[in-house]
């Protein structure tokens, strides 16, 4: 079964909140699953299901980095990871869309902390 998990970063505080940590704080309650806050300052961003090659969980908003080692040269593809249609894609610098799950990948930050590793 697919784990639903969820986090959010925080627009005034500029800082990534896991909203199934926050939620028994902010609740003042023994409760299991979570709460996800209507706020205008929290940007929601849902997990994928899938990790990186180090294990690290990948999230709706993450960028990633795939090595393309090649006889002669190593090329360094950038992705953000976008949810279009239904489906979570590795959204490339030109737009073009890939399916996850047919890289290996590594997660190098988020588009809301980390936008200059998208130039």
């Amino acid at each position: 079964m697919k784990t639903i998990k969820f986090r959010a970063w925080n627009v005034a505080t500029r800082v990534m909140v896991d909203l199934e940590k926050i939620t028994p704080l902010a609740l003042n309650m023994d409760i299991s699953g979570i709460f996800i806050p209507k706020s205008d300052g929290l940007l929601i961003m849902q997990y994928t299901g899938l990790k990186d090659k180090n294990g690290k969980e990948i999230y709706e908003g993450d960028i990633v980095k795939e090595m393309v080692e090649f006889p002669a040269f190593i090329r360094i593809n950038t992705f953000t990871i976008s949810f279009d249609k239904g489906s979570f894609d590795f959204l490339g610098a030109g737009g073009d869309r890939y399916m996850m799950g047919q890289k290996e990948v590594e997660v190098i930050g988020h588009i809301y902390k980390n936008s200059e590793l998208l130039k």
